[in-house]
């Protein structure tokens, strides 16, 4: 059996949309840290890795996230650079949990420091390394 977790995907969809409309009204700084690490991957690439990583002969666990993991404040400021607008003030957790929900609050939040060790380790390339051409390409700009 194989278990794929997957990091926060930088797509149209998902977190990055849930995200953008802090960061239109100027209070995407810091979402609960700006020291959280953001392990994330490009959609492009999550959509390989699944398909490598279910060719792939064997079983456990496979992290799907890019080899870079910025921290908050990094994606924070890769964010503002694409969309150009710049943000003046953080939220503290509570209120991220309020505004996103529990769930998606958690994603955010969560301090995890993952590494695709072993889907490298399997011979795969990524493709879509770039956090700002990955944004940009999100937003279709």
């Amino acid at each position: 059996m194989v278990v794929a977790r997957i990091g926060v995907v930088i797509a149209a969809e998902g977190m990055l949309a849930g995200v953008l409309p802090l960061f239109r009204w100027r209070v995407g700084r810091f979402l609960g840290s700006p020291d959280t690490p953001i392990p994330w991957v490009d959609g492009r690439d999550l959509t390989r890795l699944l398909v490598h990583v279910a060719e792939t002969d064997g079983s456990g666990s496979f992290n799907l996230v890019g080899p870079s993991s910025p921290r908050f404040g990094e994606f924070a400021d890769a964010v503002q650079a694409v969309i150009g607008c710049r943000s003046w003030f953080g939220l503290p957790t509570s209120v991220v949990r309020a505004v996103l929900g529990r769930d998606a609050a958690e994603l955010v939040l969560a301090r995890y420091q993952v590494r695709p060790d072993r889907v490298l380790a399997s011979g795969f390339v990524f493709e879509h390394t770039d956090l700002h051409r990955s944004i940009r390409h999100a937003l279709g700009s």
